[in-house]
């Protein structure tokens, strides 16, 4: 999710939550005409990364389904991430009642945040199967004559890798400032990442990569290229880009 220093998509719209879409309409034209890089004179790259940002608030906001699963998960990252209320650390019998209150609406806090990252790792699961799926396709055509299920049995290891840590995927994945609508697309690539990681050590550990490890490889970095496809360059640099990790354990196949 987005973190405080972080523009919702409405702000860079310019708008409240809830606006209707005529208002969002008439934002998004009046911002583009101040933001364009031809209006401004410039075609530096920040100057396309904030005409490309607003455009992918417009896109978001102005769809109701995507609309409505962005304002579920920004509510959802307000509510895990606000405060609970102390009430200091006295426990006599007249003020019992009410830390026995704010305990239990610390508990609620830390089931909503367990239900919110419990949903964010549904959705990694749903783009990583998705981008196998795809990528098992581009690799067949790649190695004519190899079978499907030699890729096919690489997908469950990644996925289960992925997604066994999604909170320390999110918390990356905000930290090189990912927007809420992309937390589970960029916490995928994030683990990804990692499970390139993992590859390495293994084919280090044996000197001559293994088959599986090979083809795991080749997986890795074309759901990757799939899954990063959609978002803006700059922020999956910051993540490092594609980890290249069967260039990496057996530099001889490229």
């Amino acid at each position: 999710m987005a973190s405080s220093t972080e523009p919702t998509l409405y702000d860079r719209l310019g708008v409240r939550p809830g606006a209707p879409l005529d208002d969002l309409r008439a934002a998004y034209r009046r911002r583009a005409r101040e933001l364009h890089p031809d209006v401004l004179g410039r075609s530096d790259q920040a100057a396309h990364l904030e005409m490309a940002e607003l455009n992918r608030a417009w896109q978001t906001l102005s769809d109701p389904d995507r609309r409505r699963d962005y304002d579920r998960a920004l509510r959802a990252e307000q509510a895990s991430t606000s405060p609970d209320r102390g009430t200091g650390p006295t426990t006599t019998r007249a003020q019992r009642p009410a830390q026995q209150a704010d305990q239990h609406r610390h508990s609620g806090s830390t089931w909503r945040r367990d239900q919110w990252l419990a949903s964010v790792g549904v959705q990694m699961r749903r783009l990583l199967h998705q981008a196998a799926r795809s990528s098992v396709q581009t690799l067949l055509v790649r190695h004519r004559g190899r079978a499907r299920t030699t890729y096919e049995a690489a997908i469950d290891p990644i996925v289960n890798h992925v997604t066994s840590d999604v909170g320390e995927r999110v918390r990356t994945a905000r930290a090189a400032g990912a927007a809420p609508l992309d937390l589970a697309l960029v916490g995928s690539l994030v683990g990804l990442r990692s499970f390139a990681d993992r590859l390495e050590s293994q084919a280090r550990r044996t000197g001559t990569p293994a088959p599986a490890v090979v083809v795991a490889a080749e997986m890795v970095d074309r759901m990757f290229d799939v899954l990063a496809h959609e978002l803006p360059h700059d922020l999956v640099s910051s993540l490092g880009g594609n980890p290249h990790v069967l260039r990496r354990i057996s530099p001889r196949r490229n």
